[in-house]
């Protein structure tokens, strides 16, 4: 099968969060499979691609924006066996983010930019000769790939059997602009009205994605149910529920090439199910180079998070607050984001400086090194459309303390002590006392050598990696391809 998979951000070459994972590790799944799946992206310019091996292919995409036509040049390159596609447009990606930056915010254009997107994947298509069934879209930055092919391709023999997956990964991220940001592109007018992307008198990308692709997908199962609710819905849950027959749930996987701790270049000494007794020299090498105590006997907790109100990190400082009184713990948070969270964090720090390390940047090296160190990881989120670090941590022997939402339900299962089942420890009421009263169990059992032993062994053993997800998406493909 021929896939195209677009999105606006792909690991390793450009990424913000979770999206860009699965865009780099699904299409390798896909692959493996013997598919022809391909990548395509913009060429941001921090992405240095001679680096990587990309070369121009000698080819544009020429895509009318209103009275403008703006061109997108197209180089190749690899990820692995998967051919991966950049679209040079200075004026459009000649930036140091992807969606803007910290200091100023987003990026007033990004409704244009995130439109040439759409339009230059479909016109790139046209220029390499190469005819996808399935066009898989991500989020709402490729949401008008669906319009556009409804409209201005609609005529167009090249693109007539081609059909759209779109994937909500994260409904709280809809794109919306004025009308005023759109005008003047060139866009059928059809699209900018309310059987289109407008949606309460705003342009919404991701209600038109989903209202016109040809069928959606969500990343667990249970975030699938979830979006046809007020509460988790975000003003789109009556559309999505419209089309719960072409609705699924199909649950991310972790690239267990790159999370693997029996071959982690980045920790200090690898190791695995069978000699799970290493992790201790990772959690000493950690303690060492946190400037803690070292001593294997105290518990340390770990978060790997964007600092955003989504991922509860003020129920985090909350907890925190009372156990660092009352426990022998050490705690280490890796990540960046909002202000206000990054300044409670530091704030956390400075009351607790021999128990605390807060690193407010995204260090990769550190992340494995916390999974394979800490003891338990901790994902307090408000909701979590599917997450990763659970299942890294899982991988890693740490135990994820989460709340019970999103893709969390479909992965940690409640320990439960008389019965010697679960995998972690789940908390329902999105409370800083329920994440605390969480934290505590999962220390009860930590001084419990022999149960926790016990408890790291079974969480080892899961496999979430690409393999079964993989499959999951083929049948669906086929599914859309034939319906």
């Amino acid at each position: 099968m021929k896939i195209l998979l677009v999105a606006a951000e792909v690991a390793p070459l450009a990424k913000t969060g979770g999206l860009a994972d699965v865009a780099g590790s699904l299409p390798k799944a896909l692959r493996a499979l013997g598919h022809d799946i391909r990548i395509m992206l913009p060429a941001y310019s921090f992405i240095d691609a001679e680096n990587w091996g990309f070369h121009s292919t000698g080819k544009k995409a020429e895509v009318i924006m209103g009275e403008e036509t703006q061109y997108g040049e197209i180089l190749e390159g690899k990820l692995g066996e998967v051919t991966v596609y950049l679209l040079k447009c200075d004026i459009y990606f000649a930036r140091s983010g992807i969606y803007g930056s910290p200091e100023d915010g987003d990026y007033p254009d990004n409704a244009s930019r995130f439109v040439f997107l759409c339009a230059a994947a479909l016109e790139s298509l046209k220029a390499l000769s190469f005819r996808p069934e399935i066009i898989h879209c991500n989020d709402w930055h490729t949401a008008f790939i669906p319009g556009l092919l409804r409209t201005r391709y609609t005529n167009d023999s090249f693109y007539k059997t081609m059909r759209t997956l779109y994937t909500i990964h994260n409904l709280g991220y809809q794109g919306v602009f004025s009308l005023e940001d759109l005008e003047g592109l060139g866009l059928e007018p059809w699209l900018l009205t309310d059987k289109g992307y407008l949606h309460e008198g705003m342009v919404n990308f991701m209600k038109g994605g989903i209202g016109l692709a040809d069928s959606l997908n969500t990343v667990s199962p249970n975030y699938a149910r979830e979006i046809q609710t007020a509460e988790a819905g975000f003003g789109l849950n009556e559309l999505i529920h419209q089309r719960q027959d072409q609705l699924f749930g199909i649950l991310n996987g972790i690239d267990y090439e790159i999370w693997n701790p029996k071959t982690d270049i980045y920790i200090s000494k690898s190791f695995s199910i069978n000699t799970v007794k290493h992790k201790r020299d990772n959690k000493l090498a950690l303690q060492r180079e946190l400037m803690f105590k070292e001593d294997p006997g105290i518990p340390i907790i770990g978060l790997i998070s964007r600092l955003a109100e989504q991922k509860g990190i003020n129920l985090l400082v909350q907890a925190l607050s009372v156990l660092l009184q009352n426990n022998k713990m050490q705690f280490v948070g890796l990540g960046t984001g909002e202000k206000r969270y990054e300044e409670m964090m530091q704030e956390l720090a400075s009351a607790y400086p021999q128990q605390v390390r807060i690193e407010l940047n995204y260090n990769e090296s550190l992340a494995h090194r916390i999974y394979a160190g800490a003891d338990v990881l901790v994902i307090p989120s408000s909701y979590e459309p599917c997450g990763l670090s659970q299942m890294i941590g899982l991988r890693y022997g740490t135990i994820p303390v989460a709340r019970a939402t999103g893709g969390l339900v479909d992965t940690v299962i409640d320990y439960s002590a008389p019965s010697g089942k679960g995998n972690g420890f789940v908390f329902n009421d999105y409370s800083g006392k329920e994440l605390q009263g969480s934290i505590e169990r999962a220390l009860q059992i930590f001084s419990d050598s022999n149960e926790w032993l016990e408890l790291i062994t079974r969480a080892m053993s899961i496999d979430y990696s690409w393999k079964n997800s993989a499959l999951e998406y083929l049948a669906l493909y086929y599914k859309i391809t034939v319906g």
